[in-house]
């Protein structure tokens, strides 16, 4: 419904994408090819490199499979204007499987001290739901590439550390729960790189030790076990 341009990067597909063929029509509609298969942070980073040198301000992420519920894109610009100082702001969502059934819905922490605090735990931010300033790309450079599967995990905690964040308090994107997806189908190399950067972020603490622990508890633990956790704490 928000009229906004859309950047497509295609990773260096066999089948190379026709602009032509895509359905958009709300705004202005971009395609980046990649030469190769690069992995989806050297796409994410090609994306943002893109919006720099074309001077827009703000980036929005959005999943293919996921779908945006109301005027999302709308109420996190109009929250960004009024409280400039946020430079990431994410939202709530609805978790769904493949047949459109709600599993639970998720609710990360609204407020900045929050997120500071849970980041430790785990991410605080559902990828497709955030918008983010293009100063966080200016400042901090792009996604990190040397944590595979967690690049987004691994981008926000360095935003955390630098910019103030927020979630907003409503559900606005329906986030489909995928066999297939990359976060599936690499969980083990995605439980790694988890280890990795809490240790790399490790700050002794009790809320940091707690995170740590339980991340390696759960690197042997699959994907839908974790989901039917949640489905059991949060169901719709």
């Amino acid at each position: 419904q928000d009229k906004v341009c859309v950047l497509v990067v295609d990773d260096g597909s066999y089948k190379k994408l026709d602009k032509q063929k895509l359905n958009y029509n709300l705004g202005e509609l971009f395609l980046i090819s990649l030469k190769k298969n690069s992995g989806v942070a050297r796409a994410l980073n090609a994306g943002l490199s893109w919006a720099l040198e074309n001077n827009y301000k703000y980036i929005a992420r959005l999943d293919a499979g996921d779908e945006v519920i109301g005027r999302r894109f709308d109420r996190q610009y109009k929250y960004l204007q009024v409280n400039p100082d946020c430079k990431l702001l994410g939202t709530w969502a609805n978790f769904i499987d493949s047949h459109g059934k709600v599993l639970f819905k998720l609710k990360h922490p609204v407020k900045h001290d929050g997120i500071s605090k849970a980041i430790y735990q785990y991410n605080p931010f559902i990828h497709p739901t955030v918008i983010y300033h293009i100063d966080v790309y200016r400042q901090l450079g792009g996604y990190p590439e040397n944590y595979p599967a967690l690049e987004d995990y691994a981008y926000f905690f360095l935003i955390v550390k630098n910019f103030k964040t927020s979630n907003l308090p409503e559900v606005l994107l329906n986030y489909v729960v995928d066999d297939q997806s990359v976060s599936s189908q690499n969980r083990r190399a995605q439980g790694y790189s988890k280890v990795r950067l809490l240790l790399c972020h490790y700050d002794f603490s009790l809320n940091a030790t707690i995170g740590l622990l339980k991340s390696l508890l759960l690197y042997f633990v699959s994907r839908n076990m974790t989901n039917n956790i949640k489905k059991v704490l949060w169901g719709a």
